[in-house]
């Protein structure tokens, strides 16, 4: 008996995503965010992915849940549509008015904290992602 399996492309899955920005990773590198909500989509806007959880900054890209769940959909389209850029949105408030980000840095600026370099660091990120999102 002569049995035909029809095969499914393999391709990999559960891998940190690597970012174009090396100079921002390595400058937030370390950082972690917890209930951050990243979206993966084409050039044109057509979504690939998105998960909720939490992240961290490496050396190279996105780690963590969220980044990890991810990578199966970055991974699935590279493996059908080939190797090229995508866009990576990281909302770190989700579900947050730009009045309540704005608010919310403000408090974090004024608010004395233990560790002024975490404080730095996520106003930088959340400013950047402010004018990104604004555009």
């Amino acid at each position: 008996m002569i049995l035909f399996l029809k095969g499914t492309p393999r391709y990999l899955s559960l891998v940190p995503l690597c970012l174009e920005e090396l100079d921002l990773c390595k400058k937030l590198q370390g950082l972690s965010i917890g209930n951050a909500w990243l979206k993966l989509t084409t050039l044109n806007g057509e979504k690939i992915g998105a998960e909720r959880g939490e992240i961290i900054f490496t050396h190279f890209g996105l780690s963590g849940p969220a980044a990890l769940k991810l990578s199966r959909a970055a991974a699935r389209h590279v493996c059908y549509f080939g190797a090229g850029y995508r866009c990576l949105s990281i909302d770190f408030l989700p579900k947050r008015s730009e009045e309540e980000i704005t608010d919310f840095l403000s408090l974090i600026e004024k608010t004395p904290c233990k560790d002024k370099i975490f404080a730095k660091r996520f106003i930088r990120i959340s400013v950047i992602f402010l004018f990104r999102r604004l555009q």
